[in-house]
């Protein structure tokens, strides 16, 4: 037998509490371990205006199954997704963007714990990473590093451009190392340090992908770049209105939208900020734009490694349209700074 536990009324709510799901439905609050979910998804439906489009649906087996329904229009909804549970578990983002954009009836699954299991059993290759050494006096690098749509560097597409005694005077370094320790100790050092930065933002994948979209939307709409003249980028069944000579017919009705994200793009993209509806948001302002064609076309040139920040470059494969050389870097907390394009 399932038992249903729905959040409806503005009295109920869902929220994440230590390593418990805390529910409150009516008169009562129930607790649910985590490790007793098995599986997370979104329900859409098209049932008319009395039906929300949307449901967050958390599976529960504590003894009986039990099913716990929050509509996308409760005011819980985005930050027990986007700000709670998505930081505790593996929650797959690409899938919370296409139920985002479906109008039919569908399950879109985002956890699923006997999955992860099976993968987490499967998982034979070595995690990648950077690997920071000494050769003929001089600090190389190779592995690699992931910065989600960005690209994937490896091995010369890496750099340290300082040399050891530069790196030597680096507040990162003088900062965490005695003055008179050796050049191993540098070397290790900048291997956790470099590494645990890749970590961090691989955990934060999401607000690096939607900052970085955002950024591009940015220059892309100051420039009104005619994406409708390359084949592969524009879906005209999705075109909203009827003259497709006129690029501005596209950016000016959802310009004062945009714009409304701009505060982002200079904060942090380490969690504190929950950036969870970016790209989503993205998405519906320009469904006439492949944005999955365009993110597959990203060519990655290169990364710097610096002193407490990570540099990075990257074009497209069209005619670097619109992309070209663009350059940012990601300081400790992950947030942009410096970045241009053209």
């Amino acid at each position: 037998m399932v038992n249903g536990i729905f959040v409806l009324s503005k009295e109920d709510s869902v929220s994440l509490v230590g390593d418990q799901i805390c529910v409150v439905s009516g008169s009562n609050k129930t607790y649910y371990d985590l490790e007793k979910v098995q599986g997370i998804a979104i329900k859409t439906v098209d049932e008319g205006p009395f039906f929300d489009d949307m449901a967050l649906v958390i599976y529960i087996k504590n003894g009986s199954d039990t099913l716990i329904f929050v509509p996308s229009e409760h005011a819980c909804y985005e930050k027990f997704l986007f700000d709670e549970i998505s930081k505790v578990l593996p929650i797959d983002n690409k899938k919370i963007i296409e139920a985002s954009s479906c109008t039919e009836s569908a399950t879109f699954t985002l956890y699923n714990r006997s999955r992860q299991k099976k993968e987490a059993t499967e998982e034979s290759q070595p995690e990648s990473g950077l690997k920071i050494y000494l050769e003929d006096d001089e600090v190389k690098v190779s592995g690699s590093i992931d910065l989600g749509y960005i690209g994937t560097f490896t091995d010369e597409e890496i750099e340290i451009d300082d040399s050891l005694e530069e790196i030597r005077e680096w507040d990162i370094v003088t900062e965490n190392l005695d003055e008179d320790c050796s050049d191993d100790e540098v070397i290790s050092f900048l291997n956790k340090y470099f590494n645990d930065f890749a970590a961090k933002i691989c955990r934060n994948i999401e607000n690096i992908n939607g900052t970085f979209l955002l950024h591009v939307f940015t220059d892309m709409d100051a420039s009104e770049i005619n994406f409708m003249l390359i084949d592969e980028l524009f879906i005209e069944e999705n075109l909203r209105y009827g003259n497709e000579e006129d690029i501005a017919e596209i950016y000016n009705p959802v310009r004062e939208g945009l714009n409304s994200l701009s505060p982002y793009i200079g904060t942090p993209n380490d969690g504190t900020i929950p950036k969870g509806h970016i790209e989503s948001v993205l998405r519906s302002f320009y469904p006439m734009f492949d944005f999955d064609c365009f993110i597959e076309n990203i060519l990655p040139e290169c990364v710097g490694l610096h002193d407490g920040e990570i540099s990075f470059q990257c074009s497209d494969d069209f005619d670097e349209a619109i992309l070209c050389g663009a350059y940012a870097e990601l300081h400790e907390d992950l947030s942009f700074d410096d970045w241009h394009n053209f």
